[in-house]
């Protein structure tokens, strides 16, 4: 039909052109104006599940439009282009500026910014000076400076604080417990290991604030780590997992409810990326495939609602997800998931609003959440924070101590940008912490304020106040 009698057009003016280069061209141009047309036509009407391709047929190298235009199931052909995002990294590092915002503490040890308000409630500073790396816990965080030494802050348990260290390479935050991995490859641990997530080779009740080396990482290449509430993943550069600490429910993946005191190999090969959660874990792997195991109460691994609310002992992986999913997180009860072309689906409790969906329903299948242009993504205690491929933030969720950072204590149900927080190159956020750390790109204008006072019952006027002071800067510089 089209094709030939765009031949037989191309044919027809063929002696009019000296040249063949020339009229295979314009043979070109009228085949691809004749397939326009004829795919804009179908818009009108639609054609059926019989008009589908093969399969096996060449019908994945369409471009994407002509499978909209066809309505045709969008995975028969290539995927949509989006605007050029460079993904964040692994690990949420580099030379920058660090700003906090959230429960901070009222503790002169206790601050988490340079702040000793109990919440921050609009993004702060957390020292003068550029940082390495900046980790989130549950009421702790932890900073490497640009020397390699880590400078502790808040409290892991009671008044414990987890001795500061040099030579660090990176490290890593869960609700009570932290990794560290020096310049020599090796791995130390500490703060709480009750299921021995600190990879010990035992079990303690008693707070550990001296990092040990952990013999079972030693010589291996960790390409990424992620720490949960009492449980610890490690990605390999080879695609293989390690896991360790708790696993009553299963997120270990091992098909019991042991916990492993030691690292031990996963059975799962083939993993670019892993989420820890509150007693479950998602894995990421190179086809773009997720793989999720541990509590599923709310839903949270996202593998419908005939999976029930039963824990998984074992990685299974979901059904419905888009291909081509690049990273995940795990919050304290939902799950994230950010596919290549910068959107983001996610699954489990929204109570407060975590999933940015209307209602408040849990959901057991992954949904489109209405946002697009992302680069990274967190979850945290009812939380959610997105960061953009223009250097932007977004977020959504329980906003009781400021954890969202839009200058209100008010929860957000749908993606909310934050005022004056720009340039900013990463997040992290801690899967059952109520604040979050930025990196900025250093030397950017990101916005800071001088006011004083915490959440009190006067919390309204104190909320007006700091709108006025708000209008008044209009993007101050974070520090000379």
């Amino acid at each position: 039909g089209i094709r030939a009698r765009a031949i037989l057009v191309a044919v027809h003016f063929a002696p009019r052109f000296r040249f063949p280069a020339m009229l295979a061209r314009l043979a070109t141009s009228i085949m691809c104006c004749m397939m326009v047309i004829s795919a804009g036509s179908d818009l009108v009407t639609p054609t059926g599940p019989e008009s589908l391709p093969p399969a096996g047929s060449a019908a994945a190298y369409l471009p994407w439009w002509w499978c909209q235009a066809k309505h045709w199931p969008w995975w028969l052909c290539q995927p949509k282009p989006s605007p050029r995002c460079d993904r964040a990294p692994l690990v949420c590092e580099g030379v920058a500026r660090a700003l906090g915002a959230g429960e901070n503490g009222n503790l002169p040890n206790g601050a988490l910014t340079m702040d000793r308000f109990n919440e921050v409630w609009l993004p702060r500073s957390i020292q003068q000076a550029p940082v390495r790396q900046a980790v989130s816990g549950d009421d702790f965080g932890i900073v490497v400076q640009l020397d390699n030494t880590t400078t502790f802050m808040g409290l892991v348990q009671g008044e414990a604080e987890i001795a500061s260290l040099n030579a660090v390479r990176r490290a890593f935050a869960g609700e009570n417990f932290a990794y560290f991995e020096l310049l020599n490859g090796s791995w130390l641990s500490a703060g709480d290991n009750g299921d021995g997530e600190l990879g010990l080779g035992f079990s303690s009740d008693d707070l550990i604030m001296v990092p040990r080396l952990v013999q079972g990482l030693e010589g291996l290449e960790v390409r990424q780590a992620a720490l949960g509430d009492e449980h610890a993943i490690f990605v390999l550069t080879n695609g293989s997992v390690i896991g360790v600490g708790d696993n009553t429910d299963g997120e270990l993946g091992l098909n019991s409810s042991q916990d492993q005191t030691v690292p031990v190999r996963l059975p799962v090969e083939g993993v670019q990326f892993a989420a820890a959660g509150e007693d479950f874990s998602l894995l990421v792997l190179e086809d773009g495939t997720v793989l999720v195991a541990g509590e599923n109460n709310d839903g949270q691994l996202g593998l419908g609602p005939e999976a029930g609310t039963q824990d998984v002992r074992v990685f299974m992986p979901i059904p419905g997800l888009p291909r081509h999913v690049i990273a995940a997180a795990a919050g304290d009860d939902f799950s994230l998931f950010l596919t290549d072309d910068g959107y983001v689906y996610g699954a489990g409790e929204n109570d407060d609003g975590e999933l940015g969906l209307p209602g408040t329903e849990s959901r057991a299948s992954p949904v489109q959440i209405p946002i697009e242009n992302v680069r990274q993504i967190e979850a945290g205690d009812d939380f959610s924070v997105f960061v953009m491929c223009d250097g932007t933030v977004f977020a959504t969720g329980e906003n009781s101590n400021g954890q969202l950072g839009i200058g209100s204590f008010e929860d957000q149900f749908e993606p909310v940008q934050i005022p004056y927080l720009e340039n900013v190159r990463c997040a992290d956020v801690g899967p059952d912490s109520e604040h979050v750390y930025y990196l900025s790109e250093a030397g950017s204008d990101t916005y800071t304020t001088e006011v004083e006072g915490e959440a009190t019952e006067e919390q309204e006027d104190q909320e007006e106040g700091q709108r006025g002071d708000a209008k008044s800067l209009h993007g101050a510089i974070l520090f000379p």
